[in-house]
């Protein structure tokens, strides 16, 4: 990580045990869930095929 950020991050963490002492910061890794890039591709498509539908639908009713 670059020096501005770990820094940002570490005084962020510090913000937060000040306030709840039992905060453990975790490392954030990438994801990495088996199946989740093929979830993300459904969720992407749905997401342009529902867009579709509602140009078509807008389409239609302005006729």
């Amino acid at each position: 990580m670059r020096p501005k950020l770990e820094a940002l991050r570490e005084g962020l963490i510090a913000k937060i045990k000040a306030i709840d002492p039992t905060y453990v910061a975790k490392e954030v890794k990438p994801v990495s869930a088996p199946g989740c890039g093929a979830m993300l591709a459904v969720l992407l498509v749905l997401g342009i095929v529902g867009f579709a539908i509602l140009m078509l639908l807008a389409k239609l009713s302005k006729g």
